[in-house]
């Protein structure tokens, strides 16, 4: 009440009647709303001070920014000092009469919740006492615009309670404190959207007691932000709250704890710091310096609205924040020690060729094919955006991929009936390298669903791959809540390299449902038309055989238009579709050979954790045949996210969904499948393998598979000993029958088998000793390079017993261990490499062939009485002799 804004506006009105009413009724307001703001502190125990004092304060900023003259009336002095006492006041549980309960009924609740936890429905304690922090900061504003009005029940029964006491201001005021009161946390440009108006002064006030919503909203906003001294972060408090904090927040405190109030010369604000910043102290000093720069852009935009609008009268004496140019000139208020302020700030100077570079070839390599895929996965996230907030549609969903051809000249174009786009979202989202726009949606806010949006599009770049085959393109939007007339068109000309042109479209090009449009003019026609045909005619067939393996199990229509020609791919059945069908969809092959068709009888769905399908798999694996068709290309799986193949998978065919592990999409690993129904999946294959009476060596290519994913491979052949081919339950007999055996390669054993018959020695098992390259890595054209991912996330040793060796020779190391009572150091001993070479790797007689030849190949060697103490000896000796030595009744090898 000492603060000059106060005692222009109160006291030195003409008419102290009505002053002294607005002055009484402000103060009492004052009163309520300190007791409200007081948990604050209890809810929000890592914010800085949000109680009485920081709102008592804000008058003394308020007086130092607009200067000693500035002068309001008493109308809008009461309106201005509601909003002070209100704009922080929703960020408390107090605020809502109801309490956590009323949160949680809010239409806001369940967005905050899909944020704040991995499973929004089924949240932890912190994850859900997050969400409440997150939603009273985000909805405080909006909750200051109803506080006027609330009503809380009073507990014995009388007339609930109201922060505005006098019934007859609240009826006139309220309203108008809420809006400027919520307008602290707008932009600048909704302020002066919204708030532009001057309200007449209601009776019984003079007529000139008008009150200018603008200007009030503008002193509240750059006093707010400009309030950063120890008043908001005192040394007690701090000490108090410490152990509450983060580490963002402790820096936070320290340099607001650290800091001077301000003190305007001429048109500048100054702020000085109490004492040095610290090297360890470095984080908060730049903190610091960029609070600094935002309270000056907010006075700089607070002026230049107020000098357009209202003219020199209405602007303010402070306009600026001195000494924040560079931090060197900072340092002369907010003084180090013991190291210099420069900024290391990456900077990018050529940003649209950054983009260029990572929206294209740079990352995804010189596809030409990408920009579709990216198109597509837009498309269906904006459909799925639309069926989202609108559930009632009764409209077909679809993507439209056309392709318009003209001599040598080539137009392709996808379209979408989603949720479209408004100015603010293309500005801001479209064409903001590396946001995903998606889950920010303003749609969204009153999105009632606590289930994921699980969006395709996550990084914010795939737009930007269409600039690798045409620089003219035309994006053309519009929102679902849009006139025809409003449909907006954003066009290129020429690529990244010169500013694209916003308007709205002609007549012509408006658009008659919501969704949007994007149209490229390739550049290069051949180097789509080619790929997608296969060397064959560029025609409706082969592109949608080439189309259906990108996107197999898309869940809306998409329609594929060349010329007057169209046909329709759909994955959405695919999880109870015939198998044939999907398999032959995410193969783009029309028919499967014979060698693979066998198999696909065996196809059986995969779970999640909640019970969902997430797969339809099945092993078909043989190195007898090469199974290749169109393009020398394997029938193989496809790992897909949001429909879109991403990953290939060898020796088993059908699909399952995966995460993508990087931008380009080159990696999708299967990583939600629950472990117990993947185990069981992995045993049933087996059973349904060994049932179909394949020839051993078959079979023991398809356990190979299973064993490499962690499962039990049953009944099917393993591995060939003298005896003829075992499953795991003979080679544990033929074992127990031994006190010695030698391992060799089944490739060994393999070659010489070619060149005629050949008889394998009694104690050796060939066996498989290599891992499958079950999982793929996607490269250009759909083809995949292998053995770039091995295995499947979360394979670790643990999932294999105690020797991690995912091949089948470790099955019977499993079994040696187990059967000759032998230590688990012992049999991880004899896995071990010296000088390059296996310890127990020896030359020996392992058969013979049709001649009666002896063949001679290198075995490890496993023995019944193997020890510590006998490693060690031959462990001596492979040191000495750079080989092992292996000792029996008949021969020494060296």
């Amino acid at each position: 009440m000492n603060c000059s804004l106060w005692i222009n506006s109160f006291e030195q009105a003409s008419n102290n009647e009505h002053s002294d009413q607005l002055k009484s009724s402000l103060i009492g307001i004052r009163r309520r709303v300190e007791y409200l703001v007081q948990s604050i502190g209890s809810d929000l125990r890592d914010y800085t001070i949000h109680d009485i004092t920081h709102l008592d304060a804000l008058w003394d900023i308020a007086s130092e920014i607009a200067g000693e003259h500035y002068r309001l009336t008493p109308t809008e002095a009461y309106v201005l000092g509601g909003a002070i006492l209100l704009h922080d006041a929703g960020m408390c549980v107090a605020a809502y009469p109801q309490g956590i309960s009323e949160i949680k009924r809010s239409s806001r609740w369940p967005s905050v919740l899909r944020k704040s936890c991995q499973d929004p429905q089924n949240p932890t304690r912190e994850e859900h006492d997050s969400a409440i922090h997150e939603f009273l900061r985000q909805e405080h504003a909006a909750r200051a615009k109803d506080l006027a009005l609330e009503l809380w029940p009073d507990p014995s029964g009388g007339a609930p309670w109201t922060l505005v006491d006098d019934r007859d201001l609240r009826h006139k005021f309220a309203q108008l404190i809420g809006e400027v009161a919520a307008s602290h946390w707008w932009s600048c440009s909704a302020v002066q959207k919204n708030l532009s108006r001057i309200v007449p002064a209601p009776p019984p006030f003079p007529s000139s007691w008008s009150i200018d919503l603008l200007k009030l909203a503008c002193i509240l906003r750059v006093s707010d932000a400009a309030h950063i001294d120890e008043r908001r972060a005192p040394s007690f408090i701090w000490a108090l709250r410490a152990n509450a904090m983060g580490k963002t927040s402790k820096s936070h405190w320290l340099f607001q704890n650290r800091l001077t109030q301000p003190q305007r010369r001429n048109d500048a604000l100054y702020y000085c710091s109490t004492s040095d910043f610290k090297k360890s102290e470095a984080d908060s000093w730049w903190q610091a310096l960029d609070t600094l720069r935002m309270i000056d852009n907010e006075l700089r935009n607070t002026d230049s609205i107020l000098a357009d609008l209202r003219g020199n009268e209405a602007r303010f004496a402070a306009r600026r924040i001195a000494n924040i140019e560079s931090p060197e000139t900072a340092t002369s208020q907010l003084s180090v020690s013991g190291w210099i302020p420069v900024d290391c700030t990456i900077k990018i100077s050529n940003a649209v060729g950054l983009i260029h570079k990572l929206g294209g070839e740079a990352l995804y390599g010189y596809d030409p094919l990408v920009p579709i895929r990216e198109l597509i996965q837009n498309a269906a996230d904006a459909i799925r955006l639309r069926w989202r907030v609108q559930p009632g549609l009764t409209q077909t969903q679809k993507i439209v991929l056309s392709f318009e051809i003209d001599n040598d000249a080539l137009v392709l174009s996808v379209s979408d009936n989603g949720i479209g786009m408004t100015q603010d979202i293309i500005t801001s989202s479209l064409l903001n390298f590396g946001e995903n726009g998606w889950p920010e949606d303003p749609c969204l806010e009153d999105d009632t669903s606590t289930l994921p949006l699980n969006t395709i599009g996550k990084y914010g770049i795939g737009f930007f791959s269409i600039f690798m085959i045409g620089n003219i393109v035309d994006v053309i939007s519009r929102r679902y809540d849009a006139s025809l007339n409003n449909t907006l068109q954003l066009s290129f000309k020429s690529g990244l390299s010169s500013r694209p042109l916003l308007s709205f479209a002609d007549r012509t090009q408006c658009l008659s449902d919501a969704g949007t449009t994007v149209r490229i003019c390739v550049e290069n026609p051949r180097s789509i038309m080619d790929l997608m045909s296969h060397s064959k005619d560029f025609n409706i067939d082969s592109v949608c055989l080439f189309i259906g393996e990108m996107f197999p199990t898309l869940a809306y229509p998409l329609i594929v238009r060349i010329g007057n020609e169209e046909q329709i791919i759909c994955g959405k059945d695919w999880a109870t579709e015939d198998a044939y069908q999907l398999i032959s969809r995410c193969n783009g092959v029309r028919d499967i050979p014979d060698k693979v068709n066998k198999f696909i009888g065996n196809t059986r769905p995969i779970f999640d954790n909640n019970g969902n399908i997430i797969g339809r798999l099945c092993i078909a694996f043989s190195r007898e045949y090469k199974t290749r068709t169109r393009d020398e290309r394997e029938i193989s799986g496809a790992v897909v996210s949001g429909g879109v193949t991403s990953s290939r998978l060898t020796g088993i065919v059908g699909v399952i969904n995966g995460e993508v592990a990087r931008a380009i999409r080159d990696v999708c690993i299967p990583s939600s499948y629950d472990e117990f129904k993947f185990g069981q999946w992995l045993s049933e294959q087996a059973d349904l393998i060994y049932a179909m009476n394949l020839k051993p060596r078959t079979q023991a290519q398809c356990a190979s598979i299973i064993r490499a994913l962690g499962g039990k491979t049953g009944e099917l052949k393993i591995c060939e000993a003298s005896i003829g081919w075992l499953s795991r339950s003979e080679l544990s007999q033929y074992i127990l029958e031994r006190s010695e055996i030698f391992v060799v390669h089944d490739a060994v054993i393999s070659s010489l088998q070619m060149k005629g018959d050949f008889v394998i020695g009694d104690n050796i098992i060939s066996v498989g000793v290599g891992i499958p390259g079950v999982l793929q890595q996607n490269s250009k054209y759909m083809h995949y390079r292998r053995n770039s991912w091995a295995e499947w996330r979360g394979l670790d040793v643990g999932r294999f017993g105690i020797f991690s060796d995912k091949s089948l020779k470790g099955i019977i190391l499993e079994i040696i261990s187990d059967l000759w009572n032998l230590d688990t150091s012992v049999i991880v001993r004899t896995e071990r490499v010296i000088n390059g070479r296996s310890t127990y790797n020896v030359r020996r007689q392992i058969g013979t062939d049709r001649f009666g030849k002896e063949a001679i190949e290198h075995v490890s060697i496993y023995r019944q009485e193997m020890s510590d103490e006998f490693l060690d000896h031959i462990e001596s000796e492979a040191a000495n002799h750079h080989s092992a030595i292996y000792d029996d009744e008949d021969n020494t090898d060296n």
